[in-house]
Parts: C-alpha cells; structure tokens; sequence
C-alpha cells in the first residue's frame, strides 16, 4: 500500500455512517412513519447470505419489527465464498442476496429455488425492463422460471476528486500519473478493464487477457493501494491521498461529497454509458421458510421500501412507483426515464465461464487479478 494510506484503515467508515452524514440517509428516514418501534417479541428468523456492501436490511428496520421477523446476516465477496459458507454444514440460508455478475454460477450449483412470483404480488410493480422477455435471461432459470429478483442497480465507473482533467473513462484509466485507489473487486474491475477496451466479459478470448492485465496493471503501477471497502476508496478521496477511484460505483461519489470531499465527479460521462450492474436477491435451495420468505420479498418491492433501499445503497430503483419517493440526486444520478436504452448500451454482464476451451475461466482470472494486486 502506497505512503499516503497508512492512515486509511483507521478512518474507514462504514456505508452506514458515511450515509449518516448525507442527505441519502436523512431521506431513508424520512420514508420510514415517525416514532421509535419497540423490539419485537421473538418471531421468524430468516438466515441471509449476502455480498459485502449490499446489506439493506437498514431500510426495512421497521418492517421486520412490526412482523416479527430477524435477519441473520453472512456477508461474503464473491460467488464462490457464498457456495462455501452454504456448504460447511451449518443450517442452510433462506435468502441470498447478490450482484448479477453471480447469478449463473449460483445457478449452476444448484443453489436457488425458483420464486412464486404469483404470491408476489409487489412483483409486478418492478419497471417494464426488469419484466421485458430481454432481462428474462438474467431472471429466470433454463426451466423458465423466476428465480431472482431485481432489488436496485447501479454502474461501475472511476470516481474522480478535486479538478476534472478527464473528458471521458478512457482518459481517466490511461493517465499518466493519477493517483488511484482501486477496490479488491476482481469482477468489477474485470468488467471496467473490458469496457474500456470493448471486450465481453463473459466471453473473454484467452489471447486478449495480457491486453486486459496490462491495463490494470499499469492502473495498478500508479495507484496508492488496493483496499477492501468502498468506505476505504472514498476516505482516500476525502483526505486527499488519492484522486482517482477505479472500478467504483455512484455511492462511492455521493458518500465522498458526504465526507468533505469537494469537486466530486463520476465517470463516464452520460454520453459514454459504464458496465451496469444489477443487485439481486434470490430464494435458496432447501429453505423451509416458505411463507415468512415470500413476505419479505413482497415487502422488498413495496415502492416505499424499494426506494428507502435504493436511498440506502445510493443505487437506482428498481420498482415503477419508486422513483418518485427517492431524493433529486438520486434520480439525477441514473437515467430512469431512459432505463431501456441505458441497459441496452451498457449491457449487462456475467463473471467468466467456470469451464472454456476457448475463453478466459473464472479460475484463470482470478489468479491474474492476483498477479495484478500483488504488483
């Protein structure tokens, strides 16, 4: 880690407090009816396995009170993680929830349920994109049936502190000499590295993979550190030790303005769209919880819940009757009104195959992110 990082883990903030500091978080709290809730007697727990940073539980506080329901929460970083902690023996989750760079290997290990969505009935709120026959790859197993749902999404770009001296992505990624701090996420930073030089993640050739490491590598040369959190990349944009975040997303902006950063910018611009991703929660294998599960879906695409989430996270929307309830930087922040185009220009993607004979396997790039962190 660069000189100018010792200081980062011991400012690290969590989501939650640097959401404390902002208007997102004040205007979660303004959605949730004024007055304290008493602790509930004991009720229903539901065991949830989520990635790190995802956690909404924080935006339907209230909910789970009034029904009498605890979410115990795992949190793990990657797809194979989460098939590791539902594999050590211990009682299965209920609910998993995930970026959708994750769905397929999920999928393929067996480890989700298809969703009664016909009890769902909040289900059919969700925008027209996450209902149309386009997004119903993501949604759906090979059987046709759903077996994720749509909870916010958001983008991967380069957040930039201080004077904007780039024009676009590529300018920001190719400078000579910007002081970056990069997250330990090897999909998102997969996803970045192939956008920028107009590649297919999920269908990465193996003799384009040196171009790809290269270029991260020569990120890699210049940057300060690779940290683990996104509250570590925006506390180097507040104190000054970095300029640029690499492979960020839009609360990495919003919570380093927050912090004290000033001259906040988020890259690529509107013109030049960056890989979107899509958070997703999903019903796991074997989970008896039948009811209680469904309950705690449909309350997750309420509009009010959708968009105390959505303020949560700093992420979009995802339900129709949402978008109105969440705060002006928020729907300045992503295109609602052009969603169709927006998924369709950035598109959608997946992490590399688990097996290829021609492109690059999940194995393979996470021995070359390695290889990229270790320098």
């Amino acid at each position: 880690m660069g000189a100018g990082m010792e200081g980062v883990a011991e400012t690290r903030l969590t989501r939650q407090e640097l959401l404390a500091r902002s208007a997102a978080g004040l205007a979660v709290l303004a959605l949730a009816p004024a007055g304290a809730v008493a602790a509930p007697r004991p009720g229903v727990t539901l065991r949830l396995v989520g990635f790190e940073g995802d956690d909404i539980a924080p935006a339907l506080r209230r909910w789970t009170a009034a029904q009498r329901l605890v979410v115990q929460r795992t949190s793990v970083r990657s797809a194979g993680e989460m098939l590791e902690a539902l594999g050590r023996g211990g009682p299965a989750a209920d609910l998993l929830s995930f970026p959708l760079s994750a769905v397929r290997t999920l999928d393929e290990s067996g480890a989700l349920q298809p969703i009664d969505v016909d009890r769902i009935s909040s289900f059919w709120g969700l925008d027209r994109v996450f209902l149309g026959k386009r997004f119903a790859y993501v949604t759906t197993n090979s059987d046709g049936k759903v077996i994720v749902l749509p909870t916010s999404f958001t983008r991967i770009g380069v957040t930039v502190a201080g004077p904007q001296r780039y024009r676009t992505l590529g300018d920001a990624v190719s400078a000579p000499g910007g002081r970056t701090v990069m997250i330990d996420a090897p999909s998102d930073n997969l996803a970045l590295a192939c956008h920028v030089l107009g590649l297919d993640m999920g269908r990465l050739p193996r003799d384009r993979l040196k171009e790809v490491s290269g270029l991260l590598s020569r990120v890699r040369r210049r940057s300060v550190g690779v940290v683990a959190t996104v509250a570590e990349q925006v506390a180097a944009l507040a104190g000054g030790d970095a300029e640029i975040a690499f492979a960020t997303r839009p609360s990495c902006e919003r919570a380093a303005l927050a912090a004290g950063a000033t001259q906040v910018t988020s890259l690529p611009s509107k013109r030049e769209p960056a890989p979107v991703d899509v958070n997703l929660i999903a019903v796991a294998a074997g989970s008896a919880q039948g009811e209680a599960v469904t309950r705690y879906l449909d309350a997750i695409l309420e509009a009010r819940h959708n968009a105390a989430i959505a303020e949560h996270l700093t992420a979009g929307a995802t339900v129709r009757k949402a978008v109105p309830l969440v705060t002006e930087a928020n729907r300045a922040t992503f295109p609602y009104g052009q969603l169709r185009r927006y998924l369709q220009v950035s598109p959608t993607f997946f992490d590399p195959p688990a097996a290829s004979d021609r492109f690059v396997t999940q194995t393979e790039w996470l021995d070359a992110w390695r290889t990229i962190v270790g320098g």
